[in-house]
């Protein structure tokens, strides 16, 4: 924990080298420039980890500078079971429906997996959540949606090295998940705003 503090102080004076014998409480990529103005939120509908902080970390981004992007993002692989989900989350998008409600729609889905006992491939399951979140032209947005809408999540979780989730990327080029900080959540999302400020200032 000390050292996550004493990081978090290097952070927030803007210097972001930490001293060698003690390692960055951070993973460092790319920088990928696409996202250089975007926070993104690797989330999975079956993790029960997820399911307990992406309301926190929502909020959160809700707080976010107007120029940064908050994004969640759905964890995707070509495996069918996590290929209709990440359908199922774009026609949502497609419909034009609120961050709002794409949050109720999430905590949903996750609420019936988890609790629930149904699958993430059950049509009927996300026909649940949709109504429950009351998002409108759902169907209509599912067949304008293709299955490859989840190529560029797969490439990203490629990309960032993704292992475990919930996970945070920010500015392209930092990344983060609540073992950073020994689950401690709320230094968790000051590590990330100390990121966030550092994207803006570089």
């Amino acid at each position: 924990m000390r050292y996550v503090l004493l990081l978090l102080a290097l952070v927030g004076s803007s210097v972001y080298a930490a001293p060698q014998d003690v390692p960055p409480p951070y993973k460092t990529v790319g920088p990928f420039v696409d996202d250089a103005s975007r926070v993104i939120v690797f989330f999975a509908f079956d993790c029960e980890h997820c399911r307990e902080t992406l309301p926190a970390i929502s909020k959160w981004g809700a707080t976010l500078p107007k120029n940064i992007k908050f994004e969640l993002m759905p964890v995707t692989s070509p495996e069918p079971q996590y290929i209709l989900p990440a359908r199922a989350w774009y026609a949502a998008l497609a419909t034009g429906a609120t961050d709002s409600t794409m949050e109720l729609f999430a905590a949903q889905a996750m609420s019936l997996v988890q609790t629930n006992g149904m699958s993430i491939t059950s049509p009927e399951m996300w026909h649940r959540a949709v109504v429950y979140a009351g998002i409108r032209n759902f169907e209509a947005a599912w067949k304008s949606v293709l299955p490859a809408v989840a190529e560029r999540a797969i490439k990203k979780l490629s990309d960032y090295q993704v292992t475990s989730t919930p996970t945070i990327v920010i500015g392209g080029r930092y990344v983060i998940t609540p073992d950073n900080t020994n689950g401690d959540m709320g230094l968790f999302m000051q590590l990330a705003s100390g990121l966030v400020s550092a994207v803006i200032t570089h």
